[in-house]
C-alpha cells in the first residue's frame, strides 16, 4: 500500500490507563521501521494519541514519511479513561484538491488533517505492509488502550 491508496480503517477503543504526556499510534506502517518509531522517522499513516494532555489524550491523524516529511493535527477529540468510543479514520488520496487528507473520528467529533501541496508526490516509493498499535519510543509513560471490531481496508490505486 502507498499514498497513492485509499485507506479505511474502523472500530471501537477504550483506554484503560495512561500517564501524562503519554504517547502511542496505530495504522498503517512498515515492517522495516521495527527498530525506531515510525511516526518520527519511518512511514506512517494513522492516529496518534498522547500529549499534551491536560485535556485527556488526543486523537488525531498523522503521518511521517521521514524526519522532514511528517504532519499531526495539534487539536482533536481526547480519549478519556473508561469511555468505550466508535472510532474511523479514513485516508482519501484524492481529497483536498488532489492532495491527499487524513479524517479521524472519535464519537461524533471528527479532525480532519489536509496534506499540504507537494507532501504526497513526497511520498512516493513510501510503502505500508503492516497495520497496527505501537509505541513512540523511550522516554515518556504507558498509554494502555484497547481495539475491538476492528475493520480495515484498502482500495489499491489504479
Amino acid at each position: 500500500l502507498t499514498f497513492n491508496d485509499r485507506l479505511e480503517a474502523r472500530g471501537k477503543v477504550v483506554m484503560t490507563a495512561a500517564g501524562p504526556d503519554a504517547d502511542m499510534c496505530f495504522g498503517w506502517f512498515h515492517s522495516d521501521d521495527k527498530d525506531h518509531a515510525p511516526d518520527k522517522s519511518g512511514t506512517f499513516l494513522g492516529i496518534h494519541v498522547g500529549g499534551p494532555t491536560r485535556m485527556g489524550h488526543p486523537f488525531l491523524p498523522a503521518f511521517c514519511v521521514n524526519p522532514d516529511l511528517r504532519g499531526k493535527i495539534k487539536k482533536g477529540p481526547s480519549l478519556l479513561p473508561g469511555k468505550t468510543y466508535d472510532w474511523s479514520l479514513l485516508y482519501d488520496p484524492a481529497a483536498n484538491d488532489g492532495n491527499g487528507a487524513i479524517t479521524a473520528t472519535l464519537g461524533s467529533e471528527s479532525v480532519t488533517l489536509n496534506l499540504r501541496k507537494g507532501q504526497k508526490e513526497g511520498a512516493k516509493g513510501a510503502r505500508f505492509d503492516h497495520f497496527g498499535p505501537f509505541s513512540v519510543g523511550p522516554g515518556g509513560q504507558m498509554v494502555k488502550l484497547y481495539l475491538d471490531d476492528l475493520q480495515y481496508t484498502a482500495a489499491a490505486s489504479q
